[in-house]
């Protein structure tokens, strides 16, 4: 039983790039970070995939060997899409790195093929997690037409509540020019007026201004479904700024709302047949580099002061500012996302940053974007001290994430009220500036404590980890010196990587140390032999097994 045929993202072709025959061994020469979806024909279906490292999700792709020395390609599934035998023997020219919108299955794989159905002695796994469709059940179209409609179902946390409506309902035009925000406000207005209920967005591009969401609420972004956001600041009304920040992030007084946002709200769910909300950021960041907003920009999705959010299945892309920022919040999950900004010359467009938030799971979603990929904050200086509303309670699992100009996954470096119990694992990051990222400074105050770092991935990262205790910008001369955080208890387990320039850099001070720090089982090649390529100043720890290359003389083998 074999896979083979092997091609990459059918969403856009390279017009230079030659197609790869379909029923062929791997191509010599793949990387797994040039197929972020792949597509196999196997037994007349093709089975497109996302990547996962769940070890009962795992396949080969037959004998081709990968760039990462002579170990074959081997492709973790985390969701199982695919089309009906008519897609056979064709093949898909390759294309770039930009993860494709995948096709909805309308056949089942049989579950009891043992090359595709999970391991029943492993009894962690989410026995649909390889075999069913990401959109579940309730939600599949039984047709091409509208999206779904019905009452909520208990068992999905995305099901649809209460009634339903069409934005086009509400006299909206899915052209692209005509300015649909008012009828997003009558339609959420009757949703509320109900009670709760769904609104969906069909194929089209909906341009609009800022609107607001409602409690009780099911945002469905239909298949090729685009919100659009007016790219004139004069459409987007002003806010206070954030009380754990006392100052807009990069002007005083008041910012930008974002483009879809919401309040003191309860059961809100965005989701779709991987739709898209698209900021058209490319605006907002030529006028920020040309000094010419007097306030500080949006976020594409914001939610405060709300619990139960649920977010899946679309893709978000150009930000204005942060991509999807839940701040004090609970009960958020985010699930099946695609966040997508440039790599360079898109200033502070991070994928998402939990922000003084609790109960928070990010999982099994791809994002690149030209700021971190995820930063937990908890407010700045004496505004966030003042606020005191920690981040805890976070897991992050299952991403692929790119930044060439910040880190992977960050915390900080605004986290003045506290970060504790935050866990990231299985994190492959490529292509980046950084893989992991603690920053922090004199005047922050507050912790950042019990973080638990597992089964990391590095390819061609400059540096992998990095502790920071100096990143000294501060909301205004109101702050106080010394109000110092403090580090403490992070361990780092199942590190590996290639092309690594420097594996670590933890930079404690004298004012803050950086304490009980562990490393446990890691193996980094690195791109050119240092004298110090793991560097340290003020940290204390242990090292525990194998460590490749040599820790420094700070932390105590055991």
């Amino acid at each position: 039983m074999t896979l083979d045929g092997i091609v990459s993202s059918p969403h856009r072709s390279s017009p230079s790039a030659a197609p790869i025959p379909p029923h062929s061994s791997c191509p010599p020469g793949i990387s797994l970070h040039d197929l972020p979806l792949l597509c196999y024909h196997f037994r007349g279906q093709r089975i497109v995939c996302r990547f996962d490292w769940d070890p009962e999700c795992v396949v080969s792709c037959g004998a081709g060997k990968s760039n990462h020395g002579q170990r074959k390609v081997k492709i973790p599934l985390v969701h199982v899409y695919g089309s009906t035998a008519d897609a056979g023997g064709d093949s898909l020219p390759p294309g770039d790195s930009e993860p494709p919108t995948p096709p909805i299955r309308s056949q089942p794989l049989d579950p009891n093929d043992p090359l595709i159905a999970p391991n029943a002695s492993h009894s962690s796994l989410d026995r649909r997690i390889c075999l069913d469709n990401p959109v579940p059940a309730q939600r599949r179209r039984s047709s091409p037409g509208a999206p779904p409609r019905g009452p909520a179902n208990a068992d999905d946390p995305g099901a649809p509540s209460g009634v339903a409506f069409n934005l086009s309902d509400f006299g909206a035009v899915g052209d692209g020019v005509t300015v649909n925000t008012e009828a997003f406000e009558r339609a959420v207005s009757e949703i509320k007026k109900r009670g709760g209920g769904q609104l969906n967005v069909e194929a089209g591009f909906w341009l609009t201004a800022p609107f607001n969401l409602t409690s009780h609420m099911t945002l469905f972004l239909a298949e090729n479904a685009v919100i659009l956001g007016i790219d004139d600041e004069k459409y987007w009304p002003l806010m206070p700024p954030l009380p754990s920040y006392g100052y807009g992030r990069e002007h005083p007084g008041p910012r930008y709302g974002s483009l879809i946002h919401g309040q003191n709200l309860k059961d809100v769910v965005i989701t779709g047949h991987n739709g898209s909300i698209n900021g058209q950021g490319r605006t907002w960041w030529e006028k920020y580099r040309k000094k010419l907003l007097n306030h500080t920009r949006g976020p594409l999705v914001q939610i405060m002061w709300s619990s139960d959010i649920h977010i899946s299945n679309i893709t978000l892309r150009d930000s204005p500012f942060w991509t999807l920022h839940p701040y004090d919040c609970k009960n958020v999950t985010v699930r099946n996302v695609t966040i997508l900004a440039p790599l360079s010359k898109a200033p502070n467009t991070d994928g998402i940053d939990p922000d003084s938030c609790e109960n928070v799971v990010i999982e099994d979603s791809y994002i690149s974007v030209g700021d971190d990929g995820i930063a937990i904050k908890s407010g700045w200086d004496q505004y966030g001290i003042a606020y005191g509303r920690p981040s805890t309670n976070i897991l992050i699992r299952n991403l692929i994430v790119r930044s060439m100009i910040s880190a992977g996954v960050s915390i900080g470096s605004e986290m003045s009220g506290g970060v504790s119990n935050i866990t990231v694992e299985n994190l492959y990051v490529w292509n980046s500036r950084r893989a992991v990222r603690i920053k922090t400074s004199p005047g922050r105050g507050g912790y950042v404590r019990d973080i638990t770092y597992k089964n990391l991935t590095l390819d061609n990262v400059r540096v992998g980890v990095v502790i920071k205790t100096d990143y000294n910008e501060h909301p205004d001369e109101g702050y106080d010196p010394k109000a110092l955080p403090v580090i403490g208890n992070i361990s780092f387990t199942g590190i590996r990587g290639q092309g690594v320039r420097i594996p670590v850099r933890i930079y404690g001070s004298r004012e803050i140390p950086v304490r009980n720090v562990t490393f446990q089982d890691m193996s980094v090649g690195i791109t050119y032999k240092k004298k110090r390529i793991f560097q340290c100043s003020f940290v204390h720890g242990r090292v525990i097994g194998s460590i490749f290359p040599a820790p420094c003389e700070n932390l105590d083998p055991l």
